[in-house]
């Protein structure tokens, strides 16, 4: 059954890219321009590597994503343990990625990276934890602010609990090289006001800048206005806690609930048709359908160590997104690593229950 997966979801990224032949915009096309060439890095970190050598042979954006993203699934399915549910799982993750197929991001490769090196991290292969985290965490800076959160948690409870110091080691260093790779591209780039922005901006449309409603923690003009008008001042100076902060946080964590399509909504700018809405509706499905399985083996698998520190992760990530920007991709990471760990604890004799 998982390799009928496998061929099946592959089969269903190649139809959805030469469907949707995606011109890069926004971050995604910033991406392409960034891996031929480092003067117009603006974030990314390992990714645009990936990218290089597609960009120095004229190959198509859309045909690279395609092959990138498919290296990503095929890595994540490679983290997978064997077995029907775990099949099941890795079919619904394939449907909710399958939109994103064309698009150039970061977070396909960023969240099946992390996924990998951290299984690898939980069977002791340190050296190539350490390279897989590194490149995964380098490129969203959201989910490398998540792994320091975890490591000063599982530092902490190590004075009580057996945690490996190698283990902690590793992904300390697996942090630092990470945060040197998106810090080594950014000198040489001539985008500095755009770097600068784009650390700004998060924040501006997650607290700073918002309120209670439709677009509650979405950027809008209205939150890069303010921060346009703001870039100058120290951040310190601006940072002030919105006085309805308790409205703000339900609206954020209902839409984080409540999220579901993400790629498909990117997918429009191609076509805008009846194949896409079957697509939005299936991407939307299947990431739902995600979400609940993640809630149900949470509570579990609620008594194993393991299942606690997917739980710690998923923390991680919607408490950074109470403070940040929120969009339904941000979602991929915390749910691929949740499941995989969750799985991966009762199936895998390599892996301490505690």
């Amino acid at each position: 059954m998982r390799r009928v997966v496998i061929y099946s979801i592959s089969f269903i990224f190649i139809i959805v890219t030469f469907l949707f032949p995606f011109t890069q915009i926004s971050d995604f096309g910033q991406f392409w321009r960034a891996s031929s060439d480092l003067s117009q890095y603006i974030k990314g970190g390992a990714l645009i590597f990936l990218y290089a050598l597609f960009s120095l042979i004229s190959f198509p954006p859309f045909l690279a994503a395609l092959l990138v993203n498919l290296a990503s699934y095929f890595l994540l399915a490679w983290s997978f343990p064997s077995g029907r549910i775990a099949s099941i799982i890795l079919l619904f993750i394939g449907l909710s990625w399958a939109a994103w197929a064309p698009i150039i991001n970061s977070d396909l490769p960023s969240a099946a990276l992390i996924v990998a090196g951290t299984i690898l991290l939980l069977r002791d292969k340190y050296i190539l934890t350490g390279i897989l985290l590194a490149c995964g965490l380098s490129m969203r800076m959201q989910s490398l602010l998540v792994a320091v959160f975890v490591l000063i948690v599982l530092f902490v409870v190590s004075f009580r609990f057996t945690i490996p110091r190698r283990a902690l080691l590793v992904l300390a260093l697996a942090i630092a090289v990470g945060w040197g790779i998106d810090a080594g591209l950014k000198i040489p780039s001539i985008q500095q006001d755009e770097i600068a922005k784009s650390q700004r901006v998060p924040l501006y449309a997650g607290l700073i800048a918002t309120e209670p409603g439709p677009k509650c923690g979405e950027i809008t003009p209205y939150a890069k206005e303010i921060m346009l008008s703001q870039q100058r001042q120290p951040l310190a100076s601006v940072l002030d806690v919105p006085p309805n902060l308790p409205e703000l946080l339900m609206c954020k964590w209902s839409k984080m609930i409540l999220y579901g399509a993400s790629g498909s909504l990117w997918l429009q700018y191609t076509r805008n048709d009846r194949l896409l809405t079957v697509i939005f509706y299936v991407e939307t499905f299947a990431v739902n359908a995600l979400k609940i399985t993640c809630l149900a083996l949470l509570f579990l698998y609620r008594k194993s160590k393991i299942t606690w520190l997917a739980l710690l992760i998923v923390i991680g990530y919607l408490g950074l997104h109470t403070v940040f920007e929120i969009q339904p991709r941000y979602l991929i990471p915390p749910i691929a690593l949740s499941l995989t760990l969750c799985l991966n604890t009762f199936t895998d004799k390599r892996i301490p229950l505690g």
